[in-house]
């Protein structure tokens, strides 16, 4: 088998899993059906869609007509279908992600104020994804949203889990920690939610906005002062977070919090939901599947040399498929992304295989850091023609400048936004 087919069906694969956790395919399943049907018998139904796949999903409620009104907050540039007219009762905010922009603020209020609005009787129907954090990042009284984007490039730039960052997300910001649903009580909250977050603990997806929370202020003055970032962060943020320690502000909603018990929470698809797609798909097509049962996590140079290890000494046409979402600490100038970092780890120990191989890096939401490539692929004859460019991976990985490795070997894999997110799904092929 050629290098070209494995590339095309590792893409192919990638795309089968992406649409297996896309809202398209999800509002078919009985309970997102179930749900339709029981909003349809309350008095005033109000809809909010937030993250990645707001989008598709918000335009999907829109088509049933059973809301009252209704508000999609999507990251820029990631409504493919951003012209189509929705209903006069509709409201669409692009707001900013990964850095929060004043659209993420105004985002932010306009979400509270619809959730303030309901009452008893009313039901508040969230769709929850990926980047929900950002595009809702509305700061209390006293903090700038330029204090705001200077904590969240601080945080993406740590190498901190996604735990710890919306740690201190929900201290900062208004509307994670529960206080979405505790702004709707007493109205009924309904929230399903695509998992981004190792774990699906569903107080980190997209901060967690109708779920209580277990983290405390001293949880994200902990969380900054780990990562050694704490003298850099904005003296508003610093001190806003002190008073929090001291009872001077509001702790988020806790787990057991009253406000909270008219409000229900559910993952609808995650990361297993599109390895388990990816890799059926594989098996369809002849491959020997072995998918992985743990998360990949931490540094993704090191995913990225395990991946190629493990295409080494495979006997017969074999897929890998693993899923997760590993971490960069950046300490370069360049540019690029997670996948794309694996992906350049991984070329010269690859490089080693004599077999046809692949492997392909991606995010499941298609941008992978700040880049426009969803990821990277890489083969055993990724580092000969490299070389052949004057090309070094590792210095690349030292300056983190893993995209412009991989535009000029023109290995970037670039399907641009997919309307979904559940973290990252790696696929290796080989034909040993």
């Amino acid at each position: 088998m050629s290098i070209t087919t494995l590339i095309r069906d590792a893409r192919v694969a990638v795309e089968a899993g992406v649409q297996a956790v896309h809202p398209s395919t999800l509002m078919q399943h009985d309970r997102s059906r179930a749900l339709l049907e029981r909003a349809r018998q309350a008095p005033r139904v109000f809809v909010a869609t937030i993250g990645k796949a707001a989008a598709p999903w918000g335009r999907w409620w829109a088509a049933q007509e059973v809301a009252d009104a209704g508000l999609i907050i999507v990251p820029a540039g990631y409504d493919t279908h951003e012209k189509d007219t929705l209903p006069a009762s509709w409201r669409r905010v692009e707001a900013g992600h990964p850095h929060p922009t004043d659209a993420s603020a105004r985002a932010g209020r306009l979400l509270l104020d619809m959730a303030s609005a309901c009452t008893r009787s009313d039901v508040l129907v969230i769709g929850l994804s990926g980047g929900g954090s950002a595009c809702t990042a509305y700061p209390p009284d006293g903090v700038s949203m330029q204090a705001v984007r200077r904590l969240n490039a601080l945080l993406l730039r740590s190498g901190c889990a996604i735990d710890a960052v919306n740690a201190v997300r929900k201290h900062v910001l208004q509307v994670g920690g529960g206080r979405l649903a505790a702004a709707a009580h007493p109205a009924r909250v309904w929230c399903q939610a695509i998992s981004d977050v190792p774990g699906n603990d569903l107080s980190t997806i997209a901060s967690g906005p109708t779920v209580g929370d277990p983290t405390t202020y001293a949880d994200a003055v902990a969380v900054l002062q780990r990562a050694e970032v704490w003298a850099e962060v904005p003296s508003t943020i610093r001190t806003y977070l002190r008073e929090g320690v001291q009872g001077k502000h509001p702790e988020t909603m806790a787990p057991d919090d009253e406000r909270l018990r008219r409000a229900h929470t559910a993952v609808i698809a995650s990361n297993e939901n599109a390895r388990a797609a990816t890799a059926s798909h594989l098996a369809d097509c002849g491959y020997t599947t072995r998918t992985s049962n743990t998360l990949m996590k931490g540094e993704a140079r090191t995913v990225g040399r395990a991946h190629a290890q493990q295409l080494t000494g495979v006997d017969g046409r074999c897929a890998f498929v693993w899923g997760g979402e590993p971490t960069v600490q950046v300490t370069g100038t360049g540019t690029g992304g997670r996948n794309q970092e694996a992906a350049l780890a991984a070329v010269r120990p690859l490089a080693q295989q004599s077999a046809p191989a692949v492997l392909l890096c991606a995010g499941t939401d298609g941008i992978d850091g700040p880049t426009d490539a969803a990821g990277a692929w890489v083969t055993p004859h990724t580092l000969r023609y490299a070389s052949g460019q004057g090309l070094s991976p590792e210095s690349h990985l030292t300056d983190n400048n893993s995209y412009a490795f991989f535009e000029q070997v023109d290995s970037l894999y670039r399907p641009g936004p997919t309307g979904t997110n559940v973290m990252d799904l790696h696929v290796g092929l080989i034909d040993a």
